[in-house]
Order: C-alpha cells, then structure tokens, then sequence
C-alpha cells in the first residue's frame, strides 16, 4: 500500500501543489525579507534610513524657506525676498520667450499665407490672418504681463508657498527645530524653554536624534555639524541629500533639528519609526519561513526526480507530443507571458486567496509542460539523436525541405515549373488565336511570344543536348582508365553540376589510389623495418647462447654472455611492446582513463624525472610555464608516456651543446606544449615520414629505440582529442601538442 501512494499520480500531484505553494512563499517571504532588510537590517539606525533622511530633507527646507527666505507674510507682501533687478529679469525673459513663440507661428502661418497670396484667394487669406492672430494673442497673454501683475503674480505663490511650507512643518511634532538667521541673528525655534548651551545640551541627551548644522565663513561644514549619526552615516546621507546642507549654506543660516525619545502619536516619523522596528524584529522569523519554503521546494524536487521514471505518459503528454515544436514554442511563449502578466499586476498589491490559486494554476501548468518536454527530450535520446527529432517535429523546417528540394536544389523545380507555365501560355495562345487574329496589338504579341517560345525551345534544347553529350564522352573516357581527362564546367545549371561533380569523383579516385600506393609503400617498410629491428637483438640472443654452449668459458665470460643475453631480451621484449601499442592507438582500441590533470604539474614532473639525464647532458634546457594549473581531460599515464617520449628524443637525438625550449601556453580552450631542439643529425625526411611507425631521427639506425615513439603518440593525443603536429625548419626540430581543457 505504500508502494502504491508513493508512486500514485495522486500523491505526484500532491507533491506539486506542495512545491507550488513553497514557491509561491519563497517569493513572497524573500520579497518581504528582502525589504525588511533593506529597511530594518541593512540600516540598524533608523534615523540612517532613505525615508527619515527624505522626511528630514522635506522639513529642512520647507523650515528654511520660511524662517530665512520669506520670513513672514509681511515680507512676502513687501516682495523683500526678491530684488528689482530680479523682476526685471522674469519680465525680459517673458519677452524673449514670447518673441521665439512668436517667431514659431509666423513659421507657421506664413507659408499658407503666401499660397493663399498667389492663388488670389482673399478669403481664404483673411481666415488664415484670424487663426494667426488669435494664436499670437494666447501666447501675448500667457508671456506679456506689466510689472504690477508680475508682482501680484510672484505674491501669491510666495503666499501658496509659504502655507505648504506651514502645514508641512505643523504636521511633523515630533521634531524641535532651532533656524538662526546668521545675518540679523533673528531665531526661529517650537521649543519652549530658552536657548543656550545648557538647554541645548539637555535637549541632546533627551532626543533619539539630533544634528546641528552651520558653515564658517569660507562655507566650510566639516567642522560645523555636531550629530549623533556616525561618520559613515553622514557621509552617506550627505551623498543622498547634499541640497540639505546647500540650501542651510545658500541662506546663511544655523539648522538644528531633535527628535524626542517620547514621541507624539499620529506622527508620520513615529508611524515609520514602528513600521521600521516590526520589520527589524520580524527578519528573523522571515529568514526561517524562507529555509522552510526552499527545503520544502528541494524535497519536492528531489520526489519529482527520483519517481518520474516510473510514471506512463498520460493521454495530455501523449497530445502534447504530437504537437510541432513551432505550437509548442508558442506554447511556452503564451504561458510566460501569462506568468508576466499576473507578476505585473499583482505583486505590486496584496496577494488574495483567488490572486494565489491563479498563480497556482500557472506554476502547475508550468511544471508540467516542463515536465512533458524534459520526458520527450529524454525518450528522444535514448532512441536516437536527439537533433533528428527536433527536426521531424519542426513544421517549419519540412516545409523549407519541401521547397529547397522541389524548388531550390539545382534550381531544376523552379526551370521545370516555369517551362510548364510558358507551355500552358502557349498552347492557350494557339487555342485562341482565331479570336484575336484581327485584335491588333494582341495579334502581334501572341505571334512574337510564340516565335520567342519555339526558338528558345529549341535553343536550350540543342544546348542542352550538345553538353549532356561532352558529359557522356566524358564520363565514358574517365571510365576506361583517363583519370587525367577534365570534363568542360562552362555549361550552366544542373549539368554543370553534374560535370562537377564528375571531376571530383575522378579526382577523389586518384587520391584515392594514390593513397593506396603509398599505404602499400608504408606497409612494405613497415615489414622491411620491423624485421630488422627484431632480428637483430634475436639473431644476438641465438649467437650469445651458442656462446654460452660452449663449456670451456670461464664464469666471468659466462656471466657478461648472460647480461648481454638479458639487455638484448628487454630490447626486443621493448621492440614487441611498443608494436603492439602502435597498433592498439592506430586502431582506437587503446583503453583510455580520461581524468582532470593539472599538465603544467605533469610536464614538470617529467622534468624532474630526467633531471639526471638532463644534467649528464650538455644540453641547456630553457623552460617556460605558467604559474597557475591549467586542467586538461587527459589519460594521466598515457600523457606521461607521451612527454617522455619527446623529451628522450631530445636527449638522444639533439646536437651537443645546444638550447632547448620547452614552452607551455595556456589558450582560450586548450593548453598548447611547445618543444624546440636542434638536431644532431641532417633532416632529409618530412613532417609525414617522421610520423610514420619504424622511423628514426637517424637513418643509420645506429641509436636504440624502435622508431614507434612520434606515431604512438600522435595516435594516443588523437584519441584524446587532442593533436599532435610536427614542424621542421632546417635543422630545427619543433613538436606541439595540443591539450583539450575541461
């Protein structure tokens, strides 16, 4: 039974809910979480917040622009806040702006006046002059204005100002304001008590907080604020708010403002203040109600992945499975934009029962829709390439492969097509000849299409021909052995194609054969060469052993026979080995373990390796790698055998004091191992030859070794991935080997 309800599509459905739900809250709790933080962690100080520094920034000049800049409704009336010359300014502004708008419907107007000028149309000229000079007086009436009104003008918002300003700062209780005129000395202040040091200093102690703001002489403030906000704090709201001090500065004043510990209630600082304090404490109870929802969603997750395997397509994923991609597409396409949509309209609200059961709706829609694909992709791969499916199921992609291939390839649909159009054309015109054969115009043209048909009919038809026939000849002589004969490609179309390709069969049968030859060349050395590298340590074992026959040797010559007889053994028993490897790497049947390996390690371990040989030698090694590891997927001990084999390569067969430069590079996707020597002996063979199995650096065969060495380890990189060139230039001997990366 619980087999069953484990695996029961109930309980799957349960389980999506489930991770449905746990989405949703993750969303909504990291969302909240996300504000309190920004709101309540982020900031510990709430008087360092973004919303007391805007209420703050409000207040400061609404207080200034009251108490220094118009002072009072008297001053205001007497325009004392503002000077003649500044007037005179607005009203010469007025001018020019009126004078650019009037410049604007002259461009307007003046065109049509000019028509209606030359067409003599008076009445039209009059209605035009009236549209002008009506617009002309709105724009007199908006800009020209005599100094008087201006003043009035300026009064009365002065007077609207002021008021907001008012009620701004009767709204906020909560702060106790000093503003010092610096030039007449005058103060402003809502506190009660007298104002000096000692008041001020008591009135800090018993405020949450408090800031004090004046500037020297040369405006400098750094020196003149004394707050409770640390350094860090008013740096930041500084930054954020730099008009607070500006505007303090511009009207030479002193600002101090203090907000109580008792706060009024109703206060809009004190409602930000709880607000800023519930979201503090709530943050911690938002983070574990986020871990309950994603372990949640992850135990979901993991249920869904582990089971799916054991539920049969369902009738909804078998439809949706024969669906075109294209319809599943525009599918996908119209669920995101759904899930968009309700994103948009309603996580800027609340989030209703009906708000959460829609967007339930749209998560489970979603999974399974991902489900559905993720089951067919998976299916699809096991049965065959999954690019072939892909292309099975696209419409769109049929219908381009329908086209191409009866229109497009060769263009032979679109001629065929367009010859059968003109031959309907032309058996139409000869059926209806008789009718139009008085009508003129049309009884010259059908008897000049007709013409133009047959000679062009007949005119493809001989060219046509007269090539298929050069391609015939061609193809015959191509066939009876002339691989050197060139069929003629100047024809056009599909025959020219065909020509073609003709003369690329014949070139690719020449390479063909040509690579065959020298395959049989190579295959005749190979046996030339490996029978003489393996009869002469056996032709040393027969000779040394019909030595050791002989029973008047003394134990010394006994005892060197058998040491000879041993080293002759491990050369051929090496000899075998190697033989045997070579064919596994050419044939990739070679076992490979592709692991990461850090290379830059692995070729300086192989360094180290020889280190003694290298020493012995008087060749200068000159290394250069980078610092850091470069991780390549390789088989570690094959790799290994590789560079040993190169670097015994250069010991063996580099000149006697000479460089060698080993570089390693680290590429974009790949790390490159350069090797650069100068040999000891004439290179008179090529990059090729050197890469064939049996061949030595020297030709004499005077050195040990079994000439396996470069072409198992081209074989071995290839089989790897990776690649393995050889480069001669004189007598410089440079081989790179290319690494693949992760």
């Amino acid at each position: 039974m619980v087999i069953k309800l484990k695996n029961s599509k109930v309980l799957r459905f349960i389980v999506v809910i489930i991770l449905t739900v746990s989405i949703i809250a993750g969303i909504v709790l990291g969302k909240n979480m996300a504000n309190s933080y920004y709101m309540g962690v982020k900031q510990q100080n709430f008087y360092a917040t973004k919303d007391f520094e805007i209420i703050l920034n409000d207040f400061n000049r609404a207080a200034i622009e009251n108490f220094i800049f118009y002072k009072n409704k008297d001053e205001i009336s007497k325009l004392s806040w503002i000077s003649e010359d500044e007037i005179e300014n607005i009203l010469n502004e007025n001018i020019f702006l009126y004078n650019n708008a009037a410049k604007d419907v002259d461009n307007q107007f003046n065109p049509e006046i000019e028509m209606a000028k030359q067409d003599n149309d008076n009445e039209r000229l009059n209605n035009i002059l009236k549209d002008k000079n009506r617009q002309l007086d709105e724009i007199k009436k908006e800009f020209i204005i005599d100094k008087n009104e201006l003043k009035k003008q300026l009064i009365d918002n002065a007077n609207r100002t002021f008021m907001g300003n008012s009620s701004a700062i009767k709204n906020l209780p909560n702060i106790n304001y000093i503003i010092t005129n610096n030039k007449t000395k005058e103060v402003r202040t809502n506190i009660e008590e007298d104002i000096n040091e000692n008041s001020i200093n008591k009135l800090k102690e018993k405020s949450d907080f408090y800031i004090i703001v004046d500037f020297d002489e040369k405006g400098n403030l750094a020196e003149k604020v004394d707050t409770n906000l640390s350094k860090e704090e008013l740096e930041e709201f500084n930054k954020r708010y730099y008009s607070f001090f500006q505007k303090i500065n511009d009207n030479n004043a002193k600002a101090a403002y203090f907000v109580s510990k008792d706060y009024l209630k109703g206060d809009e600082i004190s409602l930000r203040k709880t607000d800023f304090d519930i979201k503090k404490s709530n943050f911690k109870k938002l983070i574990i109600g986020e871990m309950v929802a994603i372990v949640l969603m992850l135990l979901c997750i993991i249920y869904l992945a582990k089971y799916k395997k054991d539920i049969n397509s369902s009738i909804i994923e078998r439809v949706y499975d024969k669906l075109w991609i294209e319809a599943k597409v525009i599918l996908w396409l119209l669920w995101v934009l759904i899930l968009y949509i309700w994103a948009f309209n309603n996580f800027s609200t609340g989030l209703y029962l009906s708000k959460v059961l829609l967007l339930t709706f749209i998560l489970v829609t979603g999974y399974y829709i991902i489900l559905f694909q993720y089951n067919l992709l998976t299916k699809a791969n096991r049965k065959s390439n999954t690019l072939e499916v892909l292309k099975n199921k696209s419409l769109i992609y049929k219908i381009i492969v329908y086209i191409k291939g009866t229109f497009i390839i060769k263009s032979t649909g679109f001629k065929i097509a367009a010859f059968v159009l003109l031959t309907f054309i032309f058996i139409f015109i000869l059926l209806t000849f008789h009718k139009i054969r008085g009508s003129g115009v049309l009884s010259v043209s059908a008897i000049l299409y007709i013409f133009l048909y047959i000679g062009f009919t007949i005119f493809y038809i001989i060219k046509y021909s007269t090539y298929l026939n050069k391609i015939v000849i061609g193809s015959s002589t191509i066939c009876n052995g002339d691989l050197n004969y060139v069929i003629d490609e100047n024809g056009t179309g599909i025959l020219k194609d065909l020509s073609h390709n003709i003369n690329n069969i014949k070139s690719g049968l020449k390479n063909s054969l040509s690579n065959e030859m020298k395959s049989e060349r190579m295959k005749s050395e190979l046996i030339t060469n490996v029978s003489h590298d393996l009869k002469t340590p056996l032709t040393s074992i027969i000779n040394y052993v019909d030595l050791l026959k002989n029973e008047d040797l003394t134990s010394e010559e006994r005892k060197d026979y058998i040491q000879i007889l041993d080293r002759k053994a491990q050369r051929l028993k090496v000899l075998i080995e190697d033989l045997f490897e070579a064919s596994k790497a050419a044939s990739g049947e070679l076992e490979l373990n592709i692991e990461k390996v850090d290379i830059v390690a692995l070729t300086k371990q192989s360094l180290v390796e020889f280190d003694e040989k290298i020493k012995e030698s008087s060749l200068d090694f000159k290394v250069k790698a980078p610092k850091e590891k470069i991780y390549v997927m390789v088989d570690g001990k094959k790799t290994w055998r590789v560079l040993e084999n190169q670097i015994t390569n250069i010991l063996k067969y580099s000149m006697k004091n000479t460089r060698v430069y080993i570089e390693l590079e680290d590429m974009e996707d790949k790390a490159v191992l350069t090797l650069k020597n100068i040999s000891a002996y004439e290179i008179d063979y090529s990059e090729d030859e050197i890469l064939e199995r049996f061949k030595r650096g020297d030709k004499s065969r005077h050195t040990e070794g079994s000439g396996l060495g470069l072409a198992i380890s081209k074989s071995v990189m290839e089989l790897q991935k990776g690649k393995f060139h050889i480069n001669i230039d004189g007598d410089l001997f440079k081989v790179v080997i290319e690494f693949p990366k992760m």
